[in-house]
């Protein structure tokens, strides 16, 4: 399902999960067959409800998890994760499943879409994900380019809009 769907395609139900925890500030990257989730919210005395009900076990982003001391660890008062294929394959069936229900255009400025932007950027350069950070209204981009470079680029928050304009605007043609 990785190779059929690209990086924007298992951005974007990452994307959905860290939205559904109230997270703003994140880093994601690639770890072997799966990608590792940070929470980098900071001065934050607790938890969000999100996080808070996922450490108590009674919501899970990653519901087939072994254990959830093998799926989560303190750092620093953040909250850091892994999820693995078979995880971010539920969480793009259950995301299909609801778009699938609603008619509506989706909302640009969510995470879920960002980060499909940001997948999207890697895909049309035929990279490879090594990491994603979002800080505020800036989003960092670091990924191996196809001749074996490092590339980190900044995007403000505004500029990903305007490329997710423009996908949305290709998509929109080719199903027309």
């Amino acid at each position: 399902m990785f190779e059929e769907l690209g990086y924007a395609g298992v951005l974007r139900p990452i994307g959905q999960m860290i939205e559904s925890l109230g997270i703003e500030s994140f880093s994601v990257w690639s770890d072997g067959d799966g990608f590792m989730v940070r929470d980098r919210s900071r001065d934050r005395a607790k938890n969000t409800p999100g996080e808070k009900a996922l450490l108590n076990g009674k919501q899970s982003p990653d519901s087939g998890s072994k254990s959830k001391k093998d799926a989560l660890r303190f750092a620093a008062d953040n909250v850091e994760w892994r999820l693995d294929r078979s995880e971010i394959e539920k969480l793009e069936l259950a995301g299909r499943e609801r778009r699938r229900s609603s008619n509506r255009t989706p909302d640009a400025h969510a995470l879920s879409q960002v980060l499909r932007v940001t997948g999207g950027i890697v895909d049309q350069h035929v990279g490879r994900l090594l990491s994603i950070t979002k800080d505020g209204q800036v989003v960092n981009l670091n990924y191996l380019s196809s001749s074996g470079q490092t590339v980190s680029d900044d995007y403000s928050t505004a500029t990903l809009y305007d490329f997710w304009v423009r996908m949305y605007k290709k998509r929109s043609s080719v199903d027309s």
